[in-house]
């Protein structure tokens, strides 16, 4: 028994002629669509493609500095080193 229903949603998808579809018959197909179209039918989705592809600012922050990361790795390697050797 599936809990999980689009009853939230179904106003707000009938207004984007989208559609709420269950999964219990196997993955739907997915298709392309043109903007205003239907976007659901039996046995498949479809995606209304907007050319959306272009990135305009990334930023790359590291979790540890290199250093740190280095040390913790060959701290957790000599630990491992010493366990094995204890058995």
């Amino acid at each position: 028994q599936t809990i999980a229903s689009g009853d939230l949603l179904a106003d707000l998808v009938a207004s984007t002629n989208g559609g709420i579809v269950t999964m219990t018959e196997g993955l739907p197909s997915l298709r392309d669509v043109r903007a205003g179209r239907i976007a659901v039918g039996r046995g498949w989705i479809g995606i209304t493609p907007r050319d959306a592809y272009r990135t305009a600012d990334v930023s790359v922050t590291p979790l540890l500095p290199a250093w740190l990361a280095l040390l913790l790795a060959a701290l957790l390697v000599i630990g491992a080193w010493l366990r094995e050797g204890r058995r």
